[in-house]
């Protein structure tokens, strides 16, 4: 049982990280911080993508802290997962360094761990019935 227990903890500072991280850049990106503006402009999107994905990154923090539905959630975690993915996929194509990339594989990589560890200990209280 102590294992769980550790699990849970780590569980619980991921999904923490991930979710003031999300939850800073919705702001950021909400508020048209030239630094945003400036970074879809060089990877060719338009200035109103930063509304949508502010907005999108708070829906899913509420998605994935949600206990009610299981689906909701697993949308969250799957929006998450293409957002974060298409962003290092933009500075990849774009030519940029890895320090241009690195935030967007850190919430990549923050999403599937969390993901991963909320499936692993709600499997029980959400197994699927066929």
């Amino acid at each position: 049982r102590k294992d769980n227990s550790i699990m849970k903890i780590v569980f619980f500072v991921l999904k923490g990280i991930l979710s003031l991280g999300l939850l800073s850049t919705a702001f950021s990106k909400l508020t048209m911080q030239a630094s945003i503006l400036e970074s879809l402009a060089h990877l060719g999107y338009p200035d109103y993508l930063s509304y949508i994905l502010g907005v999108s990154y708070v829906l899913a923090v509420v998605g994935i802290w949600q206990p009610r539905s299981r689906t909701l959630k697993e949308w969250a975690y799957a929006g998450l997962f293409f957002a974060t993915l298409g962003a290092v996929a933009s500075h990849l194509f774009s030519g940029d360094p890895f320090s241009a990339m690195a935030p967007a594989m850190v919430f990549w990589l923050l999403t599937v761990a969390s993901c991963i560890l909320d499936k692993e200990l709600t499997s029980g209280s959400y197994s699927h019935r066929y």
